[in-house]
């Protein structure tokens, strides 16, 4: 035990550990302290470039992700609601520090399984909370579903504009403030959880990774979110698919869980097939958010849910966005932001296909395909990209897709600066 803490010790010290510690547990915290652990990463990754003498560097994908970010940034001053705009902006360009850091750090093999680890870890300790939330409700017991709705209400209380934080029902929110925002976060990471729970190259890592993996689809379940429910399905059928030699195992796995499925989650998936209150409001939003695009097809109104929140206000629906990707980054970017973030995912699938045709990175190639698969379904009824600790996941997905492209097939990045060794400045 002792060697073991002082292994634990040992890594908490190095700088890049650091800076991926501070990135993954961003998830844990309330969404307001999100930009306040990018800029510790950043940081610790810049001490850690200085400390061996490598490079900061930018992927491929990175480039795209600047791209999408400066697209907006030179918008602002002609956006319909500019300070709005300016402050969503600013959302993605802390964001894209934490892709920065994570791109320098991850120089090895080892250290992209060490940050897989911590992703699981970190989704197995949100995943267990809205358990316990929802079991704790469900024996009569009536504990906060918002963890950190205490301080919350804090903090929120001197923001210039109202923030509800009611929750009604039994809805978990584990350490996030709505069960929507909770379930597209578990639907991102759920993929690499299950990667690193069977395939992880160290054997005693994977116990916990799947007892992570098994409280985080729980999580989901609980969080009566039927899009996570289909997106769940559709990430399922990648991941089956690259475990097809299993297929039995997996059937009476799967068999077996479905047993185990309260009635409230069940009676949750056999109303898919109804137009409830919230199925109308997402077609009243679309309907409007239709109009909006119409009017400005090319750039969009600006960066940020703002003004798409005033004017489905102003019609009568309480939607916050358009509640459907595609949809919402028309009303903002317009057909060019659509394009670069079409592009992004292009960059992601293509690169999942490119590790899958190598034994030793198949399985992590299906990682990221049934990330997309996943992600891509769920966006049809959301919209992930208001929230930091949302765009700071998505972020650390484009940095791992870049390092795992780096490490397992020798794709190439860019050094956009490097501190010199004391040898090379002798020379």
């Amino acid at each position: 035990m002792t060697a073991f803490f002082r292994r634990v010790t040992t890594r908490v010290c190095e700088p890049w550990f650091r800076a991926v510690l501070y990135l993954c547990v961003i998830p844990l915290l309330p969404e307001y302290i999100a930009p306040v652990m990018v800029i510790l990463a950043v940081v610790a990754a810049l001490r850690d470039a200085k400390k061996n003498a490598h490079p900061v560097t930018l992927g491929t994908i990175g480039w795209v992700l600047l791209a999408f970010v400066l697209y907006f940034a030179v918008s602002v001053p002609f956006a319909a609601q500019p300070l709005s705009a300016l402050t969503s902006t600013g959302l993605w360009v802390m964001m894209f520090g934490g892709y920065l850091a994570l791109t320098t750090v991850l120089t090895e093999r080892r250290r992209l399984d060490d940050t897989l680890l911590l992703v699981t870890l970190v989704l197995g300790v949100v995943g267990l909370i809205g358990c316990v939330q929802y079991f704790l409700r469900f024996v009569g017991y009536e504990t906060p579903l918002q963890v950190w709705a205490w301080l919350d209400k804090r903090v929120y209380a001197v923001f210039p504009f109202r923030v509800d934080l009611r929750i009604d029902g039994v809805r978990v929110c584990s350490t996030f403030g709505n069960p929507n925002i909770l379930s597209q976060y578990l639907v991102m990471m759920i993929p690499f959880a299950a990667y690193h729970a069977f395939h992880a190259p160290h054997p005693s890592r994977r116990g916990i990774s799947r007892f992570c993996l098994l409280a985080a689809i729980g999580c989901t379940a609980f969080t009566f979110s039927r899009g996570a429910y289909i997106a769940l399905v559709a990430a399922a059928v990648v991941l089956v698919i690259a475990n097809r030699r299993h297929i039995v195992t997996i059937l009476m796995s799967a068999l077996a869980a479905l047993l185990l499925i309260p009635d409230a989650v069940w009676n949750r998936v056999v109303s898919l097939g109804t137009l409830d209150i919230s199925g109308l409001e997402r077609l009243s939003s679309w309907d409007i958010c239709l109009e909006i695009i119409a009017e400005h097809p090319v750039f969009g109104t600006g960066c940020g849910i703002f003004y798409t929140w005033q004017v489905l206000a102003a019609a009568g629906t309480h939607a916050p966005h358009a509640h459907n990707t595609i949809l919402q980054i028309l009303v903002e970017g317009g057909i060019i932001a659509l394009c670069l973030l079409l592009y992004l995912a292009f960059h992601i699938v293509h690169s999942g296909f490119m590790l899958i045709r190598r034994r030793e990175s198949e399985q992590l190639g299906f990682a990221f395909l049934a990330f997309v698969a996943a992600y891509g379904t769920q966006a049809m009824v959301e919209y992930a990209f208001t929230f930091p600790v949302l765009v700071g996941t998505f972020a650390v997905v484009l940095a791992l897709t870049d390092n795992a492209t780096r490490l397992y097939l020798g794709r190439p990045v860019t050094e956009l600066k490097r501190k010199k060794t004391k040898k090379e400045k002798v020379g």
